[in-house]
């Protein structure tokens, strides 16, 4: 039985606005020699508000992760006779990717980087490893700023219902 992926809206973290300000950031660093630990979260904040506002869906991380590793067994279970050859989850960088992409995953894709254009994407894929064309199953499109990650399109998959 496949596993369910589940889409959420984007919750953005709530920070007081002067951690906002790279003023206030920069001055902090320079009188009182502290980093602020919230970069992250501007970034995730960042990021997060940029999605909210083109209504792009996110799926949950614990769905995505209770997926992968589904898939991954059941490709797995199904080639028992293939001695050494095993199925893995790996990320390439959306620009070094060479398969083909859905028109709608580009569009979203680049809807983001015209807001954001320092994010970052790429692509998490199933592959069949030590084989010498590798077979590949379930691409997800990923975004990132800093350190927020969000999966937000799939394709390929038959029992997948790929709507933003």
């Amino acid at each position: 039985m496949p596993a369910l992926l589940r889409k959420h809206r984007v919750t953005i973290p709530r920070l007081a606005k002067e951690l906002l300000e790279p003023e206030f950031a920069e001055k902090v660093h320079s009188l009182l020699g502290y980093e602020l630990a919230t970069r992250t979260d501007i970034q995730k904040q960042t990021l997060a508000s940029v999605l909210k506002e083109l209504d792009v869906s996110v799926f949950n991380p614990s769905s995505v992760a209770t997926y992968k590793e589904r898939q991954r067994k059941d490709m797995q279970d199904t080639e028992k006779h293939s001695w050494g050859r095993t199925w893995a989850w790996r990320r390439i960088e959306l620009k070094r990717y060479k398969r083909p992409i859905p028109l709608r995953v580009l569009q979203l894709a680049l809807r983001i980087a015209e807001r954001l254009p320092q994010a970052r994407f790429g692509v998490d894929e199933l592959v069949k490893v030590r084989v010498r064309r590798p077979r590949v199953a379930d691409p997800f499109l990923v975004v990132a700023c800093g350190t927020a990650r969000y999966f937000i399109a799939q394709w390929n998959e038959p029992t997948f219902s790929d709507e933003n």
